[in-house]
């Protein structure tokens, strides 16, 4: 080997050892990266199941005086309009129950293309 080549030769060595750490820098901000974006993801599920159980209670409140409005409604204590009102308020929180399952679900989605699944 002349010696041209072998000063070559230890620049192209050179060039591959910085190449391979900035691979392995690459790698490693990925993994911390993917592992804060899975704790994020984890969180936000969190809460989202956190708001269906608390719709849940709402939604069965929400019914049981709607149920009352009906019995006031029959006895002329209210009028048609009060219950109503009751009666959306209660399909209301069934519809913000299913948007929160629908938020839930998606972040479930975002947690599995997170990890690859």
């Amino acid at each position: 080997i002349p010696i041209s080549g072998f000063y070559t030769l230890k620049k192209e060595k050179a060039l591959l050892d910085i190449k391979t750490k900035a691979v392995d820098v690459q790698r490693e901000s990925f993994l911390f990266n993917n592992e804060l974006t899975l704790r994020q993801q984890n969180t936000e599920s969190a809460k989202y199941q956190r708001l269906l159980e608390t719709d849940d209670r709402i939604i069965a409140l929400r019914s049981s005086v709607k149920e009352a409005s009906l019995a006031q409604l029959e006895n002329g204590v209210i009028n048609s309009a009060d219950y109503l009102r009751e009666v959306n308020a209660e399909d209301n929180a069934k519809l913000a129950k299913i948007l929160h399952e629908l938020q839930w679900l998606m972040v479930q989605y975002d947690i599995q293309h997170t990890n690859g699944n």
